[in-house]
């Protein structure tokens, strides 16, 4: 809808795509390397209501909808971004089929998960985020992160997948290292996600995860 790429080595830097559709796929962007760039306001029929099949770095994907998969991103990558307020109207309100390093993920909307569906989740916060299964997350590995303060029918934070050195509520037997302790966030209602000294969160993950 906004950009179409020939190849993932195709690099775009510092733009701005708003308000862009797209009948099947990739309403913001499609294919290519995005850095610094805003993606918000798009919408697809189908797959990937930001992006689909993109490597995004230091990117904000806000407002994107998706009639079926992937509301923020479909099938892509992204590091260090922040994906918020994006739905879709079945998998993934923020990212479906997805690898996401250091990125925020708030306040999505989606059928199953409400944050992020059938991705690999990397040293990333997710909260605020909301489905009828799997509010942060449904069918997801997550790694070294925070998951809490979602909201879902079935799954408030996570529905099935593995986590790993993770902060979330309830606990779970599919991994290592978890703790269910609050955060404790600087302020979650006025949106500062910074951790508090006295977070349990400190020192909780592995470097493993972190390279």
């Amino acid at each position: 809808g906004g950009l179409q790429c020939e190849s993932g080595s195709a690099v775009v830097s510092n733009c701005i795509l708003i308000g862009n559709s797209a009948a099947l796929t990739g309403a913001g962007s499609y294919f290519g390397t995005l850095y610094n760039c805003y993606l918000t306001g798009n919408w697809s029929a189908r797959y990937g209501g930001g992006s689909y099949l993109g490597t995004l770095y230091d990117c904000y994907l806000t407002g994107n909808r998706s009639a079926r998969y992937g509301g923020g991103a479909h099938g892509s990558s992204l590091i260090n971004c922040t994906v918020s307020n994006n739905s879709a109207g079945s998998d993934g309100g923020a990212a479906n089929g997805c690898t996401l390093t250091d990125c925020l993920i708030s306040s999505n909307r989606a059928v199953y998960g409400g944050g992020v569906n059938s991705s690999t989740v990397n040293n990333c916060t997710l909260v605020g985020n909301s489905a009828s299964t799997g509010g942060g997350g449904n069918s997801s590995d997550f790694y070294n992160c925070i998951l809490y303060y979602n909201t879902a029918q079935n799954g408030s934070n996570y529905q099935g997948g593995t986590l790993n050195h993770t902060c979330t509520m309830p606990d779970t037997t599919s991994g290592m290292g978890n703790i269910t302790n609050e955060p404790l966030f600087v302020d979650y209602p006025g949106g500062d996600l910074r951790l508090q000294s006295n977070s349990p969160c400190i020192n909780a993950g592995t470097n493993f995860y972190a390279p």
